[in-house]
């Protein structure tokens, strides 16, 4: 059994797997979906995340490209609690992550999507996250009070294999990992003590050099042209080193005399590498090979305007141009650097704002400008801006993010007559802002907005105290997203309501019924045992929008089947719910069949209803034996 006061071990990517928007995470394993560094991964054409059930706890999920509901892959724990899945990563044609287990701890797994190829890849029981090298993971194994073990394995049992074994005590456990490309990875031992790694014991090799003990930390490591070079932190400001294969290390302050700026500005560029150096009156722009003999400052042909500078705030590419910030004369200004001619240009007039991102063939940013949020779009090829979104005074922008090299952003919309919204836009190649996607918010509510597979894909997670809803969209910017997966607290207490506010009221099994209520805050379904203690709302339309009502209520299968039909009629969905179970959407209009037009009753524990798409065709349908999926009768 692990002792509790053994140092943890702790590992950093080099590219962070961060969240893109605001909300901090899940933080214990109650959470509905408590994974909160990597909730999702992407395999094949499943987008894999963890979700906690009441049946069957925390386990892993899948939702498909094709349209319709998340579903479980596989109870690796079977029972209520769960295997408290983390670390979910996405690498080459798998899914890593580990679970826990109560016989051998937590262990690795891999899952290419199926349950059949959801496998215990190591019985090592696994402290701290995994990391990406590669096509493999690295992962750290504790073995008693002062020693631990590194490991790297590609998914299989023979490919898992021991890296080193780690003897002194831990500070800060390992320190950082940082992959440099597909063949070299490095970490910390003890108190700066450096390693680069290969991920093999005869690959692991010690840092070594006079400059090596002045490094606080390696932020980042780059596989270059003809070397590979580390962005160091060090006690007194940045540095860069160049890495040697026998592991010696010199910097450039060694090799030129010269002062990395800081803090560290750096963007690799095709198999190069540009930075700045700071001198007398700025920066000035380097670049590197990853080799001496290849580093060197940028020559220019066209120079900035006299008393002006880069300065050292940002520097991102877009093509062949790299976008940076200038200061002196007149003030910052954005400005752009053509790799190919040598040519600065300044963006004239360009407003102030936060940081880039880059999309596509242009770099986006936010501003405020007459107590009005905005987006300013930057052209590098002309070195012209334009105004992308204003919105009105009462909104407020969310964030920025790309998928499928477009602009997407989020704001809150308020409203007299509809309240708060939470909008999601993009940014077409002409300039203009489209809406997307569009959902109601309450003030107890939170959200967090995701990108997955290689942005790609983007996932909404809506939060508050009694439900957690996901969304998803795939393919196109015009594709809006659509419902995934939801949790809902399984029965929520509330004060019963009189007999006269009761509606649809039936027998749902041996010992419980079901009704509805209809107010202003909405419509609910109600479980009850009879008692008091016993009635619990099962079901609340505020989910959906607190206009939304319950028309037709059936029980089939010891299930309550329910229609929700929002203001806008088109928009009505089927929904189920049992005791002790979470309401699970049947059919909604984005499943891809049309509208719901109509429920026909129920027949031997099934109900049968139809829809009409808008080509004027009608399908009926029937739900299946446990009201979990549908079947189409007739057409």
């Amino acid at each position: 059994m692990r002792k509790t006061n053994w140092r943890r071990c702790k590992l950093e990517t080099l590219e962070s797997r961060r969240p893109l928007a605001g909300f901090g995470g899940f933080a214990s394993s109650s959470d509905p979906f408590p994974n909160s560094n990597t909730d999702f991964a992407r395999v094949g054409d499943n987008t894999l995340f963890v979700r906690n059930e009441p049946a069957s706890g925390a386990e892993l999920w899948r939702s498909t490209d094709a349209n319709g509901p998340a579903e479980l892959v596989r109870d690796i724990r079977p029972g209520e609690i769960g295997s408290a899945i983390e670390s979910l990563l996405s690498v080459g044609d798998s899914v890593f992550f580990t679970a826990q287990l109560p016989d051998s701890g937590r262990n690795l797994w891999r899952s290419d999507g199926t349950s059949e190829g959801t496998v215990r890849v190591s019985d090592h029981d696994i402290d701290g996250p995994l990391q990406v090298f590669g096509d493999r993971v690295v992962f750290y194994v504790p073995v008693d009070w002062y020693r631990g073990e590194l490991w790297i394995s590609d998914g299989t049992r023979s490919g898992t294999t021991l890296v080193t074994t780690l003897t002194d005590r831990f500070e800060n456990g390992v320190g950082k990992l940082l992959t440099a490309d597909q063949h070299r990875f490095y970490f910390e031992q003890g108190s700066r003590n450096y390693f680069v790694s290969d991920g093999t014991p005869a690959g692991t090799i010690q840092l070594s050099g006079e400059s090596v003990d002045k490094i606080r930390s390696i932020e980042s490591a780059h596989n270059l042209a003809t070397g590979d070079i580390i962005f160091s932190e060090l006690f007194n400001g940045n540095e860069i080193h160049f890495i040697q294969p026998d592991g010696t290390v010199a910097s450039v302050e060694e090799l030129f005399g010269v002062n990395v700026a800081s803090p560290a500005v750096g963007q690799p560029f095709g198999d190069d590498f540009f930075f700045l150096v700071t001198n007398t009156i700025g920066n000035v722009l380097w670049r590197t090979d990853g080799s001496p003999q290849g580093t060197a400052a940028v020559e220019t042909v066209a120079e900035l305007p006299e008393g002006r500078w880069v300065n050292d705030r940002s520097l991102s590419s877009v093509g062949e141009f790299l976008l940076t910030r200038t200061s002196g004369k007149g003030g910052d200004a954005w400005a752009v650097f053509d790799t190919s001619t040598g040519v600065w240009r300044e963006f004239a007039g360009a407003p102030h704002g936060g940081e880039i991102t880059i999309a596509g063939k242009y770099a986006y940013y936010a501003t405020r400008h007459n107590n009005c949020d905005q987006i300013i779009r930057l052209d590098p090829r002309t070195a012209t801006w334009e105004i992308s979104a204003s919105l009105s005074p009462e909104d407020r922008l969310g964030e920025l993010f790309v998928i499928q090299d477009q602009l997407f952003f989020s704001y809150f919309a308020s409203s007299k007559f509809f309240g708060q919204s939470l909008q999601i836009h993009w940014i077409d190649d002409q300039g203009s802002w489209n809406r997307h996607s569009s959902f109601s918010y309450g003030s107890g509510d939170s959200h967090r907005l995701v990108s997955v597979n290689n942005n790609q894909t983007l996932i909404l997670v809506q939060m508050n105290q009694n439900r957690l809803v996901i969304h998803r969209t795939d393919t196109t910017a015009e594709n809006s997203l659509r419902r995934i997966a939801s949790n809902h607290a399984p029965m929520t207490r509330a004060a019963v309501p009189r007999a006269a506010d009761r509606h649809h009221l039936t027998r749902l099994d041996g010992r419980h019924f079901v009704f509805t209520t209809q107010d202003v805050f909405g419509s609910k379904v109600w479980i009850s045992d009879g008692t008091a203690l016993g009635t619990r709302i099962a079901f609340a339309t505020d989910d959906i929008s607190p206009q939304a009502t319950i028309d037709e209520l059936y029980v089939v299968a010891n299930k309550a089947v329910f229609t929700v039909t929002p203001t806008e009629r088109l928009g009505r969905s089927l929904w189920s719910v049992g005791v002790g179970s979470v309401p699970r959407a049947i059919y909604r209009p984005g499943d891809g069949f049309g509208h719901l037009f109509d429920v026909l009753g129920s027949v031997n524990d099934r109900v049968i209803f139809a829809t009409h798409d808008d080509a004027g065709g009608q399908t009926i349908w029937r739900t299946n034996d446990d009201v979990s999926n549908i079947a189409a009768l007739a057409a």
